[in-house]
Order: C-alpha cells, then structure tokens, then sequence
C-alpha cells in the first residue's frame, strides 16, 4: 500500500529527557528525539484515547498496528534565530545546542523506609529545555512521520492517520498532542504540542525520500551525505561512523507496565555515506541499508 509523508513539528511545553546511556551519576540525554520514541509514546496515548481495557493486548494490538503502518524519523531541533534543524554531528550545531537547548535538572535519590534523601545519591539528568536560553518561544523539534492503510483485528488506521476501534475514531493530532515524549513515568517529557502538514520537497531540507518501496526510504548521497537517522548496516564498505546501541522503552500492560527492548548495535546518526545509500525505515529503532 501506498505510504503518505507528513512533516512533524513538536512544540516542547516541558523540558525533555530522551535518555542515553548514563555517565556516572549524569543521566545523559540525546540532543534530539530519537525516531522509535515517538512511535512508542503513540501507543498508550491511543489506548486511552480509543477508551480500550487497560489490559496488555490492547497495548499489544495498537503497537503492532503503527509497528506495520507508521515510522517516524528523528526529531531535531530547530534553531529559533535561523529556523534551520540543528544536526549535533555538526559541531556548530552541537556547541549551539549545549549552549542554549541543553541543561540539567539535578536531585537525590530517597529513601523509601525513612522519606529521606540517601547519603551520596545526588544524580543529575541532562534535558532539553523547553525554552532554550535567550530564547521568545517555545523550543521546537522537526521531523516526518510515515502512515499506511492498515488493519489489525477491530483497529484500523486510515492514510491520513486516524486510528478506528468498535465505532469510535482518533485522529493522529489528537494521539500526538497527548503523548509523552519522556515516558509514562515522569514529568520530564509533557505532551508537546503537534503541528502536521504534507510533506513537500526535502526532509529537513536536505535529504530526498522515496514512498515506493515496501517502506519508506530516505536517500543519502556520497558526496557529502551524512545519515540522520542510527543506520544497521552490516556492509562496513558502504557507510563509516560511530557505533551506538539503541534501545526501546515499551508499555507491556497495566499500569506502569514499561520494559525496554533488546537492543541493537548501530552506526549513529552522522554517519558518512562511502557511496549512495538508500537507507529504509523498516526497523523501528534505525534505518537498513539496502
């Protein structure tokens, strides 16, 4: 089936945790939404939405139906004075980030027998501001989401993104607007608000994708091509970079029911292209080589 190509933009109305790995006590943050989180935090903002049980085959049914239908590329930030996406492989945008969009909330850790902070736990938790210094507005995070026709069981999700369930319909804004960014658990990450448009011309004004495939794909040239999105590639003779592990946080039932995936080993977003690549968004967590 046909896939439809929407640009993302998020307005972030809470500061912003998207945890890397931690560094001693600093639980680091990636300077950007990774593509799989977006797709995950859908997913419980559309059970509730839908008023389905709070039971684990809901979560199950609707992951399943965006795991088959939806893909979502990272999200960057844009710079607020030249609009344009701040990539962190590049250096300048990487110091402008952790000059004016980075910052970190620090605490302790309790005790829970006693209600009292534990000696020697004082931790540090890297975020992306929702008002970056010196800044007017609200930050804001740009990508695209992907969407098919699909159908699994009594869901259904149309072209334009509205997900249907025993009469009752969600549009996509309505799943976005309420998702948490920053997980279930926390307040770091509120629902951010959402702005779709059709797609036109270049994502993030750089790259050429291609809807005729089996899944999405974005197109990374040699000369000058550098990956924004974490790429699973196995030929090392096509792509050269930095390897990273990506991981997901999933809702698996009831309640707080979050577990993370197994993990994967990849080349991280900024990886140099050695010849054309055609990257394809058929993994959740990254794009394949192909």
């Amino acid at each position: 089936m046909t896939w439809n190509a929407y640009s993302l933009i998020l307005e972030l109305t809470g500061d912003l945790h998207c945890g890397d790995l931690p560094l001693g006590f600093v639980a680091r943050a990636f300077p950007y939404v990774p593509c799989h989180i977006p797709l995950f935090a859908m997913v419980p903002a559309a059970v509730r939405l839908l008023d389905m049980p709070d039971v684990r085959a809901s979560y199950a049914s609707v992951e399943e139906l965006f795991a088959n239908n939806v893909r979502c590329t990272s999200l960057y930030v844009i710079d607020e004075k030249t609009g344009n996406s701040l990539f962190p492989w590049d250096a300048e945008s990487m110091q402008l980030l952790e000059y004016t969009y980075l910052s970190s909330n620090y605490g302790v850790a309790l005790d829970s027998q006693i209600r009292s902070a534990k000696d020697g736990c004082l931790f540090e938790t890297e975020v992306l501001l929702a008002h970056g210094r010196s800044c007017t507005k609200p930050t804001l995070v740009a990508g695209a989401i992907f969407i098919r026709e699909g159908q699994v069981g009594d869901l259904a999700l149309s072209a334009e993104g509205s997900v249907s369930a025993k009469g009752k319909s969600v549009k996509l804004a309505n799943i976005l607007a309420v998702m948490q960014l920053g997980g279930e658990r926390g307040s770091l990450g509120r629902p951010a608000k959402p702005a779709l448009a059709p797609l036109a011309g270049k994502l993030w004004g750089s790259f050429d994708f291609d809807l005729t495939g089996a899944f999405p794909s974005i197109l990374v040239p040699s000369v000058g091509g550098r990956g924004p999105m974490p790429i699973l590639c196995a030929d090392s003779s096509a792509v050269s970079g930095t390897r990273m592990v990506v991981t997901g946080r999933r809702h698996r039932g009831k309640g707080f029911g979050e577990a993370m995936e197994a993990a994967e080993i990849v080349f991280a977003p900024g990886w140099k292209a050695k010849s054309d690549v055609r990257a394809q968004m058929s993994r959740l967590r990254c794009v394949v080589a192909v």
